[in-house]
């Protein structure tokens, strides 16, 4: 996981982030500033629910992430899941409002 600093500078956010004056925060600020990471593996398609087995251990991924994501679900005292794919594809004409608004926020 990588995270940066924003530009203010209204450039398109859609454009990668990162260039050579690009200021990288570690995950302790992240922390600090009550922003949370948690690695979720997923198959090529982006599916969590048919990742397999986790490597060298026997376990299976999906168990061990559906627990995850229920204890965090739990946690926050969340109801509702969703599934959201953001592609073109997938929003048609909502895509460029969503991204404007997962931007904003």
């Amino acid at each position: 996981m990588k995270a940066y600093y924003l530009d203010k500078a209204g450039s398109d956010q859609r454009l990668p982030p990162v260039d050579e004056n690009s200021t990288p925060v570690d995950i302790n600020t992240l922390q600090t500033s009550g922003i949370e990471y948690r690695f979720i593996p997923v198959d090529n398609d982006g599916n969590w629910e048919k990742v397999g087995r986790s490597p060298g251990t026997g376990g299976r991924w999906t168990d061990r992430v559906a627990k995850a994501i229920n204890q965090i679900a739990q946690e926050r005292s969340y109801t509702n899941r969703d599934v959201v794919n953001v592609s073109k594809a997938g929003l048609g004409d909502a895509y460029e409002p969503i991204i404007n608004e997962f931007f904003e926020e």
